[in-house]
């Protein structure tokens, strides 16, 4: 009797010992949670399941779909997290899901299987079910029932407007300088007007007639040359001294410019209009001045310059004075 009561401890104790043996085998765990039991029909929220397994193990993670239990939807499934676990050569994967329901009430999410190989053959493990309850909007129903609202307005912010104005700002400049580029084109302006230089424009003009005379291009049958020069000179002391705008502009353009201008004295226009037209019947027109003539337009840009040049009023008076005193010096002598 004794002996039979030791063989049955015996074989219990044996099989607690292979019952442990068999728990320690088994390293594998799920686990399955949410962010928030409870919410509001529509809103989102996440499930988590966490897989705990040896690293070198293949487990296969289940198929979740678009629905789960025919009423939550997944709405985005995220790539999973692989960490190290507590214990040597294990490993924690972590997935994650973005769910919703429209279904108002409780919705019970099951279990999920996990297939993981064991002697040679596939057993599964099942994450523990997950409650879920989605609540509705209370409805007043001591309210009548009202039509559907209307869109509402939203006021219009700075930065919505300012693409518009920035492209109606562009499309009228746009639109000035094409207006502005067809009229120089029209008058036979230049685009842009060369800055005028900050030296009188008679000392600029007899400046450039003394080093034209030194050169004297018409000694080396430079004539072309040598009155485009002479021309250029004129040309841009009128513009200094009268704002007339004389670039690219025909001789008859620039004469008419003079009307308008503070130039009144005849003589002077007379001349000039003489050394523009001579210039440009040698310049367009071939014509083979001598060398009287070469000298004598230059001597007539010498006298326009010095019989146009500006003069301040205090030196015109003492000008003035001058002369008179010396006419009343030889009236006396006389």
């Amino acid at each position: 009797m004794k002996k039979r009561w030791l063989q049955t401890a015996w074989g219990i104790l044996l099989l607690l010992l292979a019952g442990l043996q068999g728990l320690e085998a088994q390293p594998y765990r799920v686990e399955a949670a949410l962010d928030t039991n409870r919410l509001k029909i529509g809103d989102q929220t996440r499930l988590h399941i966490t897989l705990h397994q040896p690293e070198t193990a293949n487990v296969r993670f289940p198929v979740v779909k678009d629905y789960v239990a025919g009423r939550i939807e997944v709405l985005k499934s995220f790539p999973r997290d692989t960490l190290t676990g507590e214990e040597t050569g294990q490993i924690t994967i972590h997935q994650r899901y973005l769910i919703t329901s429209f279904d108002s009430g409780a919705v019970n999410i099951p279990s999920l299987p996990f297939a993981y190989p064991n002697n040679g053959r596939r057993d599964s493990i099942l994450t523990p079910p997950v409650d879920l309850y989605v609540e509705t909007f209370q409805v007043d129903t001591t309210r009548g029932i009202f039509g559907i609202k209307g869109p509402m307005g939203v006021p219009l912010t700075l930065m919505e407007v300012l693409p518009w104005i920035m492209g109606a700002v562009a499309l009228g400049l746009i639109v000035w300088g094409v207006v502005y580029l067809i009229g120089k084109k029209r008058r036979r302006e230049p685009v842009f007007q060369p800055a005028r230089p900050s030296e009188p424009a008679h000392e600029y003009a007899l400046r450039e007639l003394d080093r034209l005379y030194d050169e004297k291009p018409w000694d080396a049958d430079r004539l072309k040359q040598y009155y485009t020069r002479l021309t250029d000179i004129l040309r841009n002391y009128l513009w200094m001294r009268y704002g007339i705008k004389t670039l690219e502009r025909t001789t008859d353009e620039i004469l008419g410019s003079l009307k308008q201008s503070e130039l009144v004295d005849d003589k002077a226009c007379t001349m000039l209009a003489e050394n523009l037209r001579f210039a440009d019947l040698v310049k367009f027109a071939r014509l083979r001045p001598g060398p009287d003539d070469n000298d004598a337009s230059l001597q007539q840009a010498y006298d326009f310059v010095h019989a146009t040049k500006y003069v301040p009023e205090t030196a015109q008076e003492s000008e003035q004075e001058e002369n008179s005193s010396e006419n009343t010096h030889s009236g006396q002598q006389a």
